[in-house]
């Protein structure tokens, strides 16, 4: 925002917002920013001191002057865009701080589904690995009761049992439990998986 100052200079050609008067060389002016009208120094109760600041500060460094009229008008709308640079900075801040809760979340996803993901290969690799123990453990024990005579007593058939199971503890790491039910066969009750 660039502030015109009118100071001795040739003619201007213009006449002063506020008196109407021709500027003429001699005599100090500004130009309001808002109706880029000029005016007197005096007319507009703009002091030397003032006038001189606004002078050296005539290279674009950011002040403008505005007149009495037009900062009667555009005080409340300086007012109202200072509020929304307020607003707008509290909507920015806001904003960054929702990214960074965005990022962290995110990276958070990451870590868990990296960890599902181990989670299930684990789970994979056990029920593969467990597989073949079971299809053995289940070979096992069908041959088992096969090869145990139906004549024999419940007590040989016990003891044929048990003997088996021995060995196929032998074989495998899996935990089986055996019971004898109240009837007169032998039947499995639980398979105990540890």
């Amino acid at each position: 925002m660039k502030l015109l100052i009118k100071m001795n200079c040739e003619e201007i050609d213009k006449n002063c917002g506020k008196c109407d008067a021709v500027l003429k060389l001699e005599d100090k002016a500004v130009t309001c920013f808002t109706c880029k009208q000029d005016f007197h120094t005096h007319c507009e109760h703009v002091s030397d001191d003032k006038h001189a600041i606004l002078s050296d500060q005539n290279d674009g460094a950011g002040l403008v002057w505005f007149c009495r009229t037009c900062m009667r008008t555009t005080a409340g709308m300086l007012r109202h865009v200072a509020n929304l640079e307020i607003r707008l900075n509290k909507i920015e801040a806001e904003r960054e701080k929702d990214r960074h809760e965005v990022s962290v979340l995110q990276n958070l996803v990451k870590a868990l589904n990296k960890k599902v993901n181990s989670l299930e290969e684990n789970v994979q690799q056990c029920t593969e690995s467990n597989q073949g123990e079971i299809d053995t453990i289940k070979q096992a024990v069908t041959t088992m009761l096969n090869e145990v005579p139906q004549t024999t007593s419940l007590e040989d058939r016990f003891s044929s049992i048990e003997n088996s199971l021995s060995q196929l503890n032998s074989i495998t790491s899996i935990d089986r439990t055996l019971c004898l039910d109240d009837c007169s066969d032998t039947c499995v009750k639980e398979w105990s998986l540890c």
